[in-house]
């Protein structure tokens, strides 16, 4: 019969095995020239490389994503000032007591995650979180600091923190919303680029005067609200008609909360079960509708220049007017484009005996408005 002393060794064992397993240890890489991951203890979330794009096997991101359902949906990229990384193929990522440092296979660095604080391992997390973590176990970085487009329970975005946008639903290069804070109120607005910036905003949060917001939470429970230092410790949820409270079931659902590439903030829902057809649900967005919502003097809208939009299940849907195209039929957000070359040969003389009727033609669309100029502001600039 095994003596108590030998049961005793051999938990201590299992729970030290517990502790480190998912652990990234120093001197650990990843590269671009195959397809292995950090992953979470539960195998759930996975650190590691990502092709640009399915048609681009030449560049890659570094990136955080959804492991264990179908579509391997990315939740964090490495960025450097709001600029995606493109990583070229043959770069790596190497944990050193220093941090985390991207390099080309010249050995160029593209990009750094280096706390003030010696790194004794690197772990990613169950919640999504990638940390790397001192010899006291304290966490020295963590990605939840760097939010790209989303946020995901038990992450927080404060005062000085921004969501931006993808650039489209495949390209996630920075795109055209920003969601920040203002004050005490969450603001989101369109951008301009290469400068960002940003145009009037066409969502508040409207939280109350000397409400003193601190952050804005997504709860372990899937809930989502601006935590508020007053005296109540008053929490505001978002105002929007299709901003409701949930039934929200974490053990059930996986949930996450985008800035979509269209500029609408969403919280979505995905079955944990591995075997349930259903993808990712809408459960609830701002601003209600973003067509007639952003009203901004400058910048594309929604749907990008020469374009009209309206809502088609609860999304932007983007069309344009009869005689143009879209400028890039893979997006449909990137606005329209003329399908004839212009020109100006019938009022400068230049067409004898042709009525202006046989050469132009009008056509009527209902229930369309563009109010507002159709341009971008680059500013800052020196001349």
């Amino acid at each position: 019969m095994a003596s108590p002393n030998f049961f005793y060794i051999i938990s201590i064992l299992f729970l030290q095995l517990v502790l480190v397993f998912g652990n990234v240890t120093l001197s650990s890489t990843l590269s671009t020239n195959n397809n292995n991951s950090w992953l979470s203890p539960s195998g759930e979330f996975a650190f590691g490389f990502r092709q640009l794009n399915k048609n681009n096997t030449n560049f890659f991101m570094l990136a955080i994503w959804y492991n264990k359902i179908s579509d391997k949906t990315i939740v964090w990229t490495a960025q450097n000032d709001n600029n995606l990384v493109q990583a070229p193929k043959g770069s790596q990522i190497q944990l050193t007591s220093g941090g985390l440092t991207l390099t080309t296979s010249q050995g160029d660095s593209l990009w750094t995650a280096q706390p003030n604080n010696a790194v004794s391992y690197g772990t990613m997390l169950d919640t999504g979180n990638f940390v790397l973590v001192n010899k006291t176990s304290t966490f020295v970085w963590e990605s939840f600091n760097f939010p790209t487009d989303t946020l995901l329970p038990k992450q927080s975005l404060d005062l000085s923190g921004t969501l931006t946008s993808r650039f489209s639903e495949t390209n996630f290069s920075s795109g055209r919303f920003q969601l920040y804070f203002n004050g005490d109120n969450i603001l989101m607005s369109p951008l301009a680029w290469p400068t960002q910036l940003r145009y009037d905003s066409y969502y508040s949060s409207n939280v109350p005067e000397n409400y003193n917001s601190s952050s804005l939470v997504f709860d372990e429970l899937g809930d989502i609200y601006v935590e508020t230092n007053n005296i109540n410790g008053t929490r505001v949820k978002p105002p929007g008609k299709n901003w409701g409270d949930l039934v929200l079931d974490s053990k059930l659902y996986y949930y996450r909360a985008t800035l979509d590439y269209y500029g609408v903030f969403t919280q979505y829902s995905h079955p944990r079960d591995i075997n349930a057809k259903q993808g990712w649900s809408i459960m609830r967005y701002v601003p209600d509708d973003i067509c007639i919502d952003i009203r901004s003097d400058f910048g594309s809208g929604t749907c990008g220049y020469n374009s009209y939009c309206s809502i088609e299940n609860q999304r932007p849907s983007c069309k344009c007017p009869y005689g143009y195209s879209l400028t890039d039929q893979s997006n449909q957000f990137g606005g329209c484009q003329l399908n004839f070359p212009l020109g100006c040969e019938v009022d400068n003389g230049e067409v004898l005996n042709v009525k202006p009727e046989e050469v132009y033609e009008y056509s009527v669309v209902e229930g369309v408005d563009w109010p507002l100029s159709d341009y971008e502001r680059l500013q800052p600039y020196s001349q």
